[in-house]
């Protein structure tokens, strides 16, 4: 407890000694000793309160400091400070963990060069006004680099308290949202998907033959954009022949043309393609060099393929045929709404087969109607039935009959 030390001598020596065992203060005795005392004591009793209220005080700064460390550094959201300079002083633990950065990394961080470039454009600019205007707070989407080279996508509050004298520092409060701009993306992928299939379905409602080819050429190079696919085509299926023929082709700029090198091809070639096709199963590899069918692997690899999907052509239990993607430039992991996609595109290619062997046949039956009246008279029943066989091939078309006939 504290003490005061009251003694006959005035020696410093001994006062010293005193202070350092806990006396707070040193009293020489004489006749002034009492008219002095109740002065010190009152001091020194102000001086033990105002010591007490100051630890008091302390440890609570202690506790709230303690408080909002541990919420900082248990948060899920990370906080970064920048001093003037625009380089890194602090980042919370959940911020390392976050990008997989350590502590010892900050100094060598530039957060300019750690931004993406295409989103750069787009934060200084804000970043520029909030040095501008102190009390502007932005909040920012973009994508940051973490360590192993990938984009996260974050969502950062900007705060300026470069003129708080106790902080003098950009405040950074940020989150992952790489999740939700996955679905934001998906979402918007779905959207343009319904919107592309609609636009390449009603471009062939009542799209004359002749059209039809450049229509389907059209379609590929679209579809193959969307997916970021390099090359797009269609093969034909001959079951007489056993053979596979190239009949469409659409490629990105700089991707060679296949289509010469693939026409009659062997089944025996294709290896699992056929009885894949021929299941109406899809035949997907992401990765050529992993594919185990040696034929079709040497095939494909020398048309440059590192990853494609093929989609049959399914009329009812017949396959005639099958409608793909590849890509050549780099792997491609195709989705499910990539490859839905393709599917449906494989069932507007089967139909587009029905109407155009009808529109054929239709018009070879007029053809051959043609011929009769122009060489046959009197021969009235062969007309009729030569008429409704046309009238059938018009009404399974979808059209109005061309010749009315009366019993």
């Amino acid at each position: 407890p504290p003490f005061i030390m009251s003694t006959g001598q005035g020696d410093e020596r001994i006062a010293v000694q005193m202070m350092k065992l806990g006396a707070r203060d040193y009293l020489v005795k004489d006749r002034f000793l009492l008219d002095r005392l109740p002065e010190v004591v009152g001091r020194l009793r102000l001086e033990i309160e105002n010591e007490e209220k100051l630890k008091v005080a302390e440890s609570k700064i202690t506790e709230i400091n303690e408080f909002y460390r541990s919420i900082i550094e248990n948060a899920t959201d990370g906080v970064v400070l920048l001093d003037q300079n625009n380089k890194y002083i602090y980042a919370s633990p959940s911020s390392v963990k976050m990008f997989g950065y350590q502590p010892e990394d900050l100094g060598a961080l530039d957060p300019n060069t750690m931004t993406h470039p295409d989103d750069l454009s787009y934060v200084l600019p804000e970043l520029q006004k909030l040095l501008e205007k102190p009390d502007y707070v932005p909040t920012l989407q973009y994508r940051f680099l973490h360590k192993n080279g990938n984009w996260i996508w974050i969502e950062s509050t900007f705060t300026n308290q470069l003129n708080n004298d106790n902080i003098q520092c950009i405040v950074i409060n940020f989150r992952n949202i790489s999740e939700r701009k996955r679905n934001e993306i998906e979402l918007q992928n779905e959207q343009k998907l319904k919107q592309l299939l609609m636009e390449i379905s009603s471009s062939y409602i009542n799209i004359p033959l002749d059209q039809v080819d450049a229509a389907i050429y059209e379609s590929l190079g679209k579809l193959a954009r969307f997916v970021n696919a390099d090359r797009s085509y269609i093969f034909q299926y001959n079951h007489a022949e056993n053979t596979a023929s190239n009949t469409y082709e659409w490629c990105e700029e700089g991707i060679d043309s296949e289509i010469e090198n693939l026409q009659n091809l062997p089944f025996e070639v294709m290896d699992d393609w056929i009885p894949s096709h021929f299941s109406a199963n899809v035949v997907y590899i992401p990765d050529i060099k992993k594919y185990h069918q040696k034929h079709a692997r040497d095939m494909l690899e020398m048309q440059g393929i590192k990853s494609l999907i093929t989609v049959p052509m399914m009329d009812n239990d017949k396959c005639i045929g099958f409608t793909g993607f590849d890509s050549v430039k780099q792997n491609h992991n195709y989705s499910e709404n990539e490859q839905s996609l393709l599917k449906v595109f494989a069932q507007l290619l089967v139909n587009i087969h029905k109407r155009k062997n009808v529109e054929e046949s239709l018009n070879q039956k007029i053809q051959e109607l043609l011929q009769f009246q122009r060489v046959t008279v009197g021969r009235e029943l062969t007309m009729i039935e030569l008429k409704k066989e046309v009238n059938t091939l018009l009404v399974n078309a979808g059209k109005e009959i061309k010749y009315k006939i009366f019993d």
